[in-house]
């Protein structure tokens, strides 16, 4: 058996073994002994990062997170097994969608003015005496900063839409066929799923809009999406666009 498949088994099979109370005659095994770490351990600070990295790759919709603050973080020694690590992370949503080839730290924190995203990841990672780790386990919160919040600097920026409203699916379609009348190799694709849209009244009235698209080989519907999917167009992304509509007539897709 694979190495790596070994040390993984032994990890859950300890963790399911010290995590357990068990209670007979007499005797009950104690919970798991947790010990905490700085956060500023250099291996803590190693698999932090490696952790948003896994978390990225594991993920299929949504954007990016970025490392913004180790939090918190705890040990529990498995013998030969190597450390499992405990880590409360916080993060940042980023402007790179997860299909994005680019890594996490080459990508921008979406900005205050475009309602930033925060929240809290907490994972854990076993690492091993040979160097290797193993994300075992995560579990992410993160919402929008509030349109109070937002206004109360900055009157004037956008504020979120729900990406199923009229004006985001407008927007995407809008945009998507603007961009279609620009190139030769586009005309199949249509608007797979919207990721983030936003509105503005002042100065002028803008919608902004990011979404999926795919390939419609059966042609499309009258909202920019496939008019029958396949089980290959349904579940291959073609790529990604953001695009703004300003007023009703002047379209500037990014």
């Amino acid at each position: 058996m694979d190495k790596s498949i070994c040390t993984l088994l032994l990890l859950l099979s300890l963790l399911f073994i010290h995590t357990q109370c068990v209670y007979g005659e007499g005797f009950a095994l104690s919970p798991i002994q947790l010990a905490p770490i700085p956060c500023n351990d250099k291996t803590v600070e190693k698999l932090s990062r490696l952790a948003v990295t896994y978390i990225n790759e594991d993920r299929t919709d949504g954007y990016k997170f970025a490392l913004n603050r180790i939090a918190n973080v705890h040990l529990h020694a498995q013998g030969p097994a190597g450390n499992v690590y405990y880590l409360d992370l916080d993060v940042l949503e980023t402007k790179c969608h997860v299909g994005s080839p680019k890594p996490w730290k080459r990508c921008d924190v979406r900005p205050f003015m475009e309602t930033q995203i925060s929240g809290n990841c907490n994972t854990t990672i076993l690492h091993t005496p040979d160097g290797y780790s193993y994300l075992y386990s995560y579990d992410c919160f993160l919402v929008p900063d509030t349109p109070e919040k937002l206004q109360l600097t900055c009157p004037t920026c956008p504020l979120l839409l729900p990406e199923d409203s009229p004006q985001a699916l407008t927007a995407a379609q809008v945009t998507l066929a603007h961009y279609k009348r620009q190139s030769t190799l586009s005309a199949g694709l249509g608007v797979k799923r919207i990721t983030r849209a936003a509105a503005q009244s002042v100065p002028v009235k803008a919608s902004f809009v990011e979404y999926t698209v795919q390939e419609c080989p059966e042609g499309l519907t009258e909202r920019g999406t496939c008019q029958r999917l396949t089980v290959k167009s349904d579940t291959e992304t073609a790529g990604f666009c953001v695009g703004s509509v300003h007023g009703d007539l002047n379209v500037h897709p990014d």
